[in-house]
């Protein structure tokens, strides 16, 4: 990859990250019978969400919490991938919530310690 496609890599996961994170804007969105919150997720996996995680781990970037919780998130998503609720249900869920905390905690650390 080029230095421009990463750099556009990280922009990408960065803003499905804080779409994960923005229970506000998702209340907003995910209404009706046929809102769900699976695009939220699948658009985090579409961008390769662990191959992403490898890259920053082995190109040592970001800080060992950021990536721990990065890790922690990504397993909160697979098990929380497997539960087919609508997403209004979703937005009432604890469980998502805690998930959507965790995509804010990884956004608070990245803007602490990823360069621009």
């Amino acid at each position: 990859m080029t230095e421009y496609q990463i750099d556009a890599w990280k922009k990408e996961i960065y803003n499905a990250l804080a779409a994960i994170s923005d229970i506000e804007t998702q209340k907003l969105e995910w209404v009706g019978p046929a809102a769900s919150g699976a695009k939220v997720i699948s658009r985090l996996y579409d961008l390769e969400y662990n191959l992403f995680i490898s890259y920053l781990i082995e190109n040592e970037e970001g800080s060992r919490k950021m990536l721990a919780e990065m890790l922690r998130l990504d397993k909160m998503l697979e098990d929380y991938s497997r539960i087919k609720i609508s997403g209004e249900k979703m937005l009432l869920d604890p469980d998502w919530h805690a998930i959507a905390y965790t995509a804010a905690q990884i956004v608070i650390l990245w803007d602490a310690t990823m360069e621009e």
